[in-house]
Order: C-alpha cells, then structure tokens, then sequence
C-alpha cells in the first residue's frame, strides 16, 4: 500500500492527536467469514473501530460485511464502532457511530444526506477527544 493512500493520511491524523494506530492490513479480506475493520486506534482514554469509506455521491450504501466487523471488534475491545466516511469531492471525514445506522434491508446499511449533516466530523472528534470530552 502507498503510504500516501488515503487511510495513511486519516492514521496520519489520529496520530497528531495522539492516538496510536493499529491498521489490519488484510482489513475487509482475509479468508472466507474472516472479514476485518480498517483500524483500531486509541488514546489512552478512548479506543475505537472503524472502517473506512471514500466513496462518490449519496447514498452510502454498507454491506453487512462492512459493519459487522466493526461491531464484533469493537465489543471485544470494549471500544466505539464507527463508520469513518469522505465524499470524494469533500474533504471532510465524518464519523458514524454503527449504533445509529439506519438499516434498509437484511444486509444492507444506509448512509443519507440528511445523516451526512448530523455526523460528528473527524476534526471535532479529535479535538474533542483531546479534552476528554467524547460520550
């Protein structure tokens, strides 16, 4: 992986915010069944999951594949699952807390504009997290 794609740059940020990174290099592969969230990461007082998303345009649509190891992680972690999404034409990454996702389908997650506006941008949460002041 170039280590200036775009999820080294995002590591890049949590880090300046000092947090330490743990990436899983096989993050959404692996074997069959075996599927894994892009990072952990966490600061001494937080921790979290998460998988990340760049994607095009409205809706966000997520598999079950992608939010499932979130949720497996970040209960054996006793961490914060979250969806980490960026609009390519924006370059603001916002936080999803897997919790509020709306769900459309057996498999299927739903992210809209109307959530985009109400997500907690990555910024905010690192500076918030810094004072210690993340429910």
């Amino acid at each position: 992986m170039v280590k200036d794609h775009y999820k080294y740059r995002v590591f890049k940020k949590f880090e300046n915010a000092n947090f330490k990174v743990i990436p899983f290099p096989t993050s959404g592969g692996g074997k069959k069944g075996e599927c894994r969230p892009d990072f952990i990461a966490g600061n001494g007082h937080i921790r979290l999951v998460c998988e990340m998303k760049d994607v095009s345009s409205f809706p966000i649509r997520l598999k079950e594949s992608d939010v499932q190891p979130v949720k497996i992680f970040a209960d054996y972690f006793s961490a914060l699952g979250f969806i980490l999404a960026k609009l390519k034409r924006l370059k603001t990454w916002k936080l999803f807390k897997i919790e509020d996702l709306a769900k459309i389908g057996k498999n299927t997650y739903l992210i809209n504009e109307e959530a985009w506006e109400m997500a907690l941008p990555l910024k905010d949460f690192l500076n918030k997290s810094n004072k210690n002041q993340i429910n």
